[in-house]
């Protein structure tokens, strides 16, 4: 009670009124050579502040256009969705999941070639995860691996 009491006596001695300061002393910057305003001030353009976490980027990662087959490991299913610090999703680097049916499926990499991604496969293996297999997309639909196949072979 007694700081409440003392920081609205405060308050009050401000010039300006509670909650208001008045600056004094104000001294021009040096390039300012112009003390009238100016009648059309240009807008100040301003970008979104997006911070970014850092992901470690995955082997052999490929960015690649929609029109392109795209091998990825699927290495986890899950009911639910995992949150990002989950033990195991940080096992494998460039993490990311489709929901099916109410089935979360992490996959990781990208890779345009069958063999750089079936190793990759032998990989994410090691790491633990024994059940992981490669899948294809293509025009972000997911594709089999022989009508992909079909797709890359020359």
């Amino acid at each position: 009670r007694a700081f409440k009491e003392y920081k609205i006596e405060m308050e009050k001695n401000v010039p300006g009124g509670p909650g208001i300061s008045e600056a004094t002393n104000v001294v021009p910057h040096p390039n300012d050579t112009n003390d009238a305003p100016d009648p059309d001030p240009e807008p100040i353009k301003t970008e979104p502040v997006v911070e970014k976490e850092e992901e470690p980027a995955p082997p052999a990662k490929v960015e690649t256009p929609k029109s392109t087959v795209v091998y990825k490991i699927q290495f986890l299913t899950s009911g639910k969705e995992l949150p990002s610090d989950n033990a195991s999703l940080k096992k494998v680097a460039n993490v990311s999941h489709v929901v099916v049916d109410g089935l979360y499926k992490y996959m990781t990499g990208a890779f345009n070639n069958y063999d750089e991604a079936l190793e990759y496969q032998g990989k994410v293996r090691e790491l633990g995860f024994s059940g992981a297999f490669m899948v294809a997309y293509k025009d972000g639909q997911r594709i089999s691996i022989q009508d992909a196949l079909k797709e890359t072979d020359p």
